[in-house]
C-alpha cells in the first residue's frame, strides 16, 4: 500500500468513527433503492441492519452489491449477513452515547 492509499484510508476511518448514518443504495437488476440507516463501523467494514423482507433486505438477496454515502465518501462494495445478535449488540454499543437535536 503507498502512502497516498495509507493516508485516505485514515480519513475514511475517522470519517466512519465519528458519523452514525449512511445511505444505503441497493438493486434488483431493475430498480434501484436508498435508504438511510444507522451503522457500525470495524476498520473499513460497515454493518447494518435490515429485516429480510423490507426492499432492502429483498435487494441484497438478488444482487449483493451496494453502494454507501456517508458525508462526500462514496464506498462501492458486496453486501453480507452476519449474525443478528453480533451486529446488533456491536451497534448498540458504538452507538450508546448517541444523541439526536431536533
Amino acid at each position: 500500500m503507498d502512502c497516498t492509499q495509507n493516508v485516505m484510508d485514515i480519513k475514511i476511518e475517522k470519517t466512519l468513527e465519528e458519523k452514525y448514518f449512511c445511505a444505503v443504495a441497493t438493486f434488483n437488476n431493475t430498480n434501484v433503492d436508498n435508504a438511510t440507516v444507522a451503522y457500525y463501523s470495524e476498520s473499513l467494514n460497515l454493518y447494518f441492519g435490515t429485516y429480510s423482507d423490507t426492499l432492502k433486505g429483498k435487494n441484497v438477496k438478488i444482487n449483493s452489491q451496494v453502494a454507501i454515502c456517508i458525508d462526500n465518501i462514496q464506498i462501492h462494495g458486496m453486501a453480507h449477513s452476519d449474525d443478528v445478535r453480533n451486529i446488533a449488540q456491536k451497534s448498540h454499543e458504538s452507538c450508546a452515547d448517541l444523541k439526536v437535536e431536533l
